[in-house]
């Protein structure tokens, strides 16, 4: 029987820590919530066995400080720890204008489920505070060359804006997902984009999906994209191996939504910058961050591939 993958989003804000209730109201309205399920995109930067399907599966909130004063406190929210041989992969907040983005030192209680931190700024009134967590589990089911999985998100609170995008891997034969998807795309590498929103989605809501796909390959996404030239490859063309650096190897603690899926479609990840593993401060990007970047938005087809060899050229 396929495994039932739950998230359930719980937000507690204790701004200042001794003064919340659970019956008070948070100043922060929860505002909008995208999530990415990424079957076979990478695996965690710790594990040792590669022999199964790893599932990435991230989302980065958004809310909105709806008081006359800043705030700043405790954000705690359930993690699925229950989930087959569940890590945590990266845990994030921004600045205040949304160009920075801090790595965050969090506390993960394994009994509870709950994974807390505290704000790296004050949120001034009127501002939007933005987080991200990313994190792997081994929940796909394999029989040959089929895999699937069921993911159903379950909301705890009241969310202004909910978008879920499935990412295909590379190199995947067909797939097949319940309910039919609002939008599907297709990238110039041919990887399937299936998205949805649910506007208003209010606590104890649920969304149920129901992916499979036939593929045969064991490498990854990452593993793949190491092999692909953007300036040679042509959609239609087979991926073609670079000399250079493999720019899209994950180190232990890098995100990986700041390499290819920081920009698909919704394009919530758009001022993250990759960079090497620090416990916390400002990300400082590099010239080989500039390139990455620039590699992702020819992949989601932002920018022309002229236009990306121009832009190549003049950093250079």
């Amino acid at each position: 029987m396929k495994r039932i993958l739950i998230i359930s989003i719980i937000l507690w804000f204790v701004i200042p820590l001794d003064s919340f209730t659970a019956n008070s109201e948070s100043p922060l309205k929860f505002e909008e919530l995208s999530i990415q399920v990424m079957p076979e995109y990478s695996y965690h930067p710790k594990d040792t066995k590669k022999n199964h399907p790893p599932l990435l599966i991230g989302y980065q909130g958004t809310f909105l400080n709806t008081s006359n004063e800043a705030q700043q406190g405790m954000m705690k929210i359930p993690i699925p720890t229950g989930l087959k041989d569940i890590q945590i992969g990266f845990v994030a907040d921004y600045s205040s204008d949304l160009s920075e983005m801090y790595e965050i030192e969090y506390e993960l209680d394994q009994d509870k489920g709950i994974i807390s931190w505290k704000t790296t700024n004050d949120i001034l009134p009127g501002d939007f505070y933005k987080f991200v967590i990313e994190f792997y589990s081994n929940e796909i089911q394999e029989h040959s060359n089929t895999k699937s999985f069921d993911y159903t998100f379950k909301s705890f609170a009241n969310i202004g804006l909910v978008n879920i995008t499935f990412l295909e891997p590379l190199k995947t034969e067909s797939t097949v997902i319940k309910p039919a998807p609002e939008t599907h795309q297709e990238n110039p590498y041919g990887m399937n984009m299936f998205m949805y929103q649910i506007p208003g989605m209010k606590a104890g809501e649920e969304q149920s999906y129901q992916l499979s796909y036939k593929r045969s390959l064991s490498n990854t996404t990452v593993e793949l994209m190491n092999q692909i030239d953007p300036n040679k490859a042509e959609k239609s063309a087979e991926p073609k191996k670079v000399e250079s650096t493999e720019l899209y190897m994950v180190i232990g603690g890098v995100s990986v939504f700041c390499l290819l899926s920081a920009f698909i479609i919704i394009v919530f990840f758009k001022n993250r910058i990759p960079k090497k593993p620090i416990k916390k401060g400002k990300v400082q990007p590099t010239q080989q961050d500039e390139n990455l970047i620039l590699r992702n938005k020819l992949i989601q087809g932002e920018i022309s591939k002229e236009a990306y060899e121009q832009q190549v050229r003049k950093m250079n």
